[in-house]
């Protein structure tokens, strides 16, 4: 991966996390669904902003949203890896570790 592409996509991600934040602590307590005009289109732009950082470096299996959603930026770290080349994904360099990682076969990544 090209370093300009990652540091791209890394800055990115830490606007988005800085501007989820932001929202989360404007609407913690309101109850608001999912739905909501409110919330709605912030993650409807994130969605379409994660989809374009992935194709723009050939993620194609999705790491950046699995780090985002299920790692929470990396603050509720998660393994993933080859079987046996398993690291905590904690930061946009074990990201990007993981990202660049090549299992000799596809199915061997684990999350």
């Amino acid at each position: 991966m090209i370093n300009d592409h990652w540091y791209f996509v890394s800055g990115c991600l830490q606007d988005l996390q800085k501007e989820h934040d932001i929202l989360k602590k404007a609407t913690t307590g309101l109850i608001l669904p999912p739905e909501s005009p409110l919330i709605c289109p912030f993650f409807e732009v994130s969605d379409m902003l994660l989809k374009s950082l992935s194709m723009m470096i050939n993620d194609n299996d999705k790491n950046i949203d699995w780090f985002v959603y299920e790692c929470d930026f990396g603050r509720n770290p998660q393994e993933a890896g080859c079987k046996n080349s398993m690291k905590l994904i904690d930061s946009h360099d074990r990201l990007r570790w993981l990202i660049e990682l090549d299992c000799k076969e596809k199915n061997e990544i684990i999350k």
